[in-house]
């Protein structure tokens, strides 16, 4: 059995499409995960990671070399962008919690 590796999120699920097609032409497998959630665009179901393309592990920096090809960075950056959220979050939290404190 094949071990596959996430290789990029996206919540497009035009450059899915497109990445898909480039991945195979290169006769490299692809399978995905949540992009049928993606195609009903059901956010309760894929969160902020949209639809994930995963492939064999041992084909990773192939597929990472497909991607630069395309023009796309193939560094993931959903958990800097999961933390952008949460600092966010925060700060309007401590926001309101001031506002509050201040008309108390």
């Amino acid at each position: 059995m094949k071990s596959f590796v996430r290789l990029i999120g996206t919540n497009n699920i035009v450059e899915l499409d497109q990445i898909k097609f480039a991945l195979n032409r290169a006769k490299i497998e692809v399978q995905t995960q949540n992009e049928t959630a993606l195609l009903l665009g059901n956010v309760e179901v894929t969160g902020i990671s949209g639809a994930s393309i995963l492939v064999p592990e041992n084909r990773l920096e192939d597929a990472q070399n497909v991607l630069i090809e395309m023009g796309l960075d193939s560094t993931d950056k959903s958990e800097s962008d999961n933390r952008w959220i949460i600092y966010s979050a925060a700060a309007i939290l401590i926001s309101m919690l001031l506002v509050a404190l201040l008309f108390a």
